[in-house]
């Protein structure tokens, strides 16, 4: 199987983990996403903390060889559960190895 068509639509790929605490009930702030990819074409990353807040970011820097991207989340977003959602709608080619988060977490619980 391969391609990036059916019949004559695009095929539409998403990756969505689950809410995520990091081990920990406090609050916490996800700065940066890393991802080990290529792409060729964009894609959108989805973020959605405690279940409220959801934004989406369009990821569009093109790199045929696999490296490691930075995407910087908000600054304004906090949450002690954290949702990722990756979604390839037009996207030509995109091979993802690795997804890394590294969060800061607050001294406080949930608000």
């Amino acid at each position: 199987m391969g391609g990036t068509l059916d019949d004559s639509a695009f095929i539409e790929s998403r990756l969505k983990t689950a809410s995520i605490d990091f081990g920990s009930s406090n609050l916490k702030q996800v700065p940066n996403m890393y991802l080990g990819m290529n792409l060729v074409g964009e894609m959108v990353i989805g973020v959605t903390t405690d279940e409220r807040i959801n934004v989406k970011y369009k990821l569009t820097t093109p790199s045929i060889v696999q490296e490691l991207q930075t995407v910087k989340l908000g600054k304004g977003l906090r949450g002690n559960l954290w949702q990722f959602e990756l979604i390839d709608d037009v996207a030509t080619q995109l091979d993802i190895t690795s997804i890394e988060w590294v969060p800061v977490v607050f001294g406080r619980k949930r608000r």
